[in-house]
């Protein structure tokens, strides 16, 4: 879901979820670069990341994207850049002679984002098929990924 503000300043609603176990709920603003026959805009994303996985993470993240799309047609190839820094709390269990004792500390992710595809649009609506290339908590490498968007207006993926 997307509400424009301005010819080239837009404003949406964007929920990801890798798995049942990973969730990303964000809100973006959206600035067009270019608009030609190849549109390039920049995003900024801000939301949270849930995951009730083998390692527990929650916590608030910020992702600057750098997107490509071709602007006319029903069927419109794209691709976008991006980073991705996520910050989490971990609990640490200690335990010593004099019993346990909690730890609180800080951990951040810092993931690099991208991902080439190509929309359909179907009525007001829109059907995206992405390639995902994340590289998920720099420097380990991450196994790719696809994904299926659908929603109306620009702003699905």
């Amino acid at each position: 879901m997307n509400y424009e503000i301005s010819d080239s300043l837009s404003t949406y609603v964007f929920f990801e979820q890798a798995s049942s176990q990973r969730m990303q709920p964000n809100v973006g603003l959206s600035l067009q670069w270019v608009d030609r026959k190849w549109d390039v805009h920049g995003d900024v994303l801000i939301g949270s990341v849930i995951q009730n996985a083998q390692i527990i993470k929650k916590g608030p993240s910020g992702e600057l994207r750098i997107t490509a799309q071709k602007s006319e047609g029903t069927v419109r190839p794209w691709t976008y850049l991006g980073i991705k820094e996520s910050m989490f709390t971990d609990k640490w269990l200690i335990e010593n002679a004099n019993g346990v004792r909690e730890e609180y500390n800080r951990n951040y992710e810092l993931t690099l984002t991208g991902a080439t595809g190509v929309d359909f649009w179907l009525g007001d609506w829109r059907v995206a098929i992405g390639l995902d290339l994340p590289w998920i908590d720099v420097p380990i490498p991450s196994i790719p990924g696809m994904h299926i968007s659908v929603g109306r207006g620009e702003k699905i993926r």
